[in-house]
C-alpha cells in the first residue's frame, strides 16, 4: 500500500506484534491523541476508535476508508481476559472495575446507548 499507515506503538517493545499493519511507509506513535492530530492533517490513514472520530466524521473533516480486506481491517471482536490468581477472586472494587470496561468496551462498539 503506497499510502503512510499511521500505528500505534508500544513505547517500551519494538518487537510489537504486526496486527493490522498492512503497508511499508509506517509512521508510529505512542499516543493515540498525537496519531488523531496526524490524522486530522491529512498525513496518512489509521484504523481508531468509532467513539474519537465520530466527530471528525460528522463535521467532514474525516472520511471513513470502506476497507473490505479482513488483514487491513478485522472487524472481529478483540477478546480481553481478566485475570485473578486462584483463590482470590475478585473484591468489589475488582469487580466494579471489570464491570466499567465492559461497559466501556460495549458502549465504545455501539453496543449500549
Amino acid at each position: 500500500m503506497p499510502y503512510v499507515q499511521l500505528v500505534l506503538s508500544d513505547v517500551i517493545g519494538a518487537e510489537t506484534p504486526k496486527l493490522g499493519i498492512v503497508g511499508t511507509r509506517l509512521w508510529r506513535f505512542v499516543d493515540l491523541e498525537r496519531r488523531l492530530d496526524f490524522l486530522l492533517a491529512g498525513f496518512g490513514w489509521c484504523k481508531m476508535p468509532p467513539h474519537v472520530v465520530a466527530p471528525y466524521l460528522a463535521d467532514g473533516r474525516l472520511v471513513k476508508l470502506d476497507i473490505a480486506d479482513e488483514s487491513i481491517a478485522p472487524s472481529a471482536n478483540l477478546t480481553v481476559y481478566a485475570a485473578h490468581s486462584r483463590g482470590h477472586p475478585f473484591g468489589k472494587a475488582g469487580n466494579w472495575l471489570l464491570e466499567n470496561v465492559r461497559n466501556r468496551l460495549a458502549m465504545s462498539m455501539g453496543m449500549l446507548s
